[in-house]
């Protein structure tokens, strides 16, 4: 007869695993604020130029240029001489690395049809980029 029985001498290894799911739920709570954060300050840099007549680049600023979207997700570069379609935002950051630094300003005309994916796509694109960009819509009298 023993005094201490066998199953108190031999201990089976366990893993507590409630410090690795409070682990798990701090590192989540950690990326959520940081890309709420950083969608946050993202939207801040986006204002509205309303538009009176006709907007071009050169009435804006001579570092502006206007881009358009249209009901079916389609950049366009609008020029005075022609229209260029863009095919994504790599083209289009391409070409405004190509047309001046990142103090241009682009002037993003918005089809009411449009879906807001590209359009959100391009600004926080180009935000991203340092590329200011203002929507112009046109006031209804």
């Amino acid at each position: 007869m023993d005094l201490i029985p066998d199953e108190e001498l031999n201990h089976k290894a366990a893993i507590s695993f409630a410090p690795m799911v409070d682990f798990l739920f701090i590192i989540i709570a950690i990326f959520a604020v940081v890309a709420i954060t950083r969608k946050a300050l993202y939207d801040a840099h986006v204002t509205l130029v309303e538009e009176k007549g006709s907007v071009s680049a050169s009435s804006f600023s001579k570092n502006s240029v206007n881009l358009s979207i249209s009901p079916d997700g389609e950049y366009k570069w609008l020029d005075q001489k022609e229209s260029l379609i863009l095919n994504d935002i790599e083209t289009i950051k391409t070409a405004l690395k190509k047309h001046g630094n990142g103090e241009t300003q682009i002037l993003l005309h918005i089809d009411k049809k449009a879906e807001w994916q590209p359009i959100a796509k391009l600004i926080y694109a180009m935000n991203e980029e340092g590329f200011n960009v203002y929507p112009i819509y046109e006031k209804k009298e």
